[in-house]
């Protein structure tokens, strides 16, 4: 099974100039460049109860509330809050699309885009939190 976060890096990759293990992680964030957005995964409802395990071929029935929280480091607050805006734009009230191996029902930002904190080399990291309905 996919990572959530891997999904959402799949996107972005294709969707935005973010490029993997240069300015786009997962699950940690490095102490450069200066400029990043690092994905974590999140906790959300988890899997859907289904009456039945299996479907009519047998297969295991799957479907799962997923979150993923986006981090934004900037030098420059209001950049890091612009590129934390550009990224919902390209994500939110997204869905019914295959995104490797996984399909995507629904992707919901469900805040705005704000600041987490300053970290120690006064870099502003703003983020944004997101739930995702997929079948893995």
């Amino acid at each position: 099974m996919s990572l959530v976060s891997d999904n959402i890096k799949d996107l972005l990759e294709t969707e935005t100039s973010l490029r993997f293990g240069i300015d786009l992680f997962i699950g940690r964030e490095p102490e450069t460049p200066n400029n990043v957005v690092t994905l974590f995964d999140t906790p959300d409802k988890g899997r859907l109860s289904f009456y039945n395990r299996k479907d009519v071929n047998g297969n295991l029935n799957k479907y799962e509330y997923a979150g993923c929280q986006v981090r934004i480091r900037n030098l420059e607050y209001d950049k890091a809050i612009e590129k934390a805006e550009s990224i919902v734009n390209v994500l939110h009230n997204r869905g019914n699309e295959k995104v490797g191996n996984t399909t995507i029902t629904l992707i919901e930002a469900l805040d705005n885009p704000f600041l987490f904190d300053w970290d120690k080399n006064n870099r502003a990291r703003v983020v944004v939190n997101l739930a995702i309905q997929r079948i893995p």
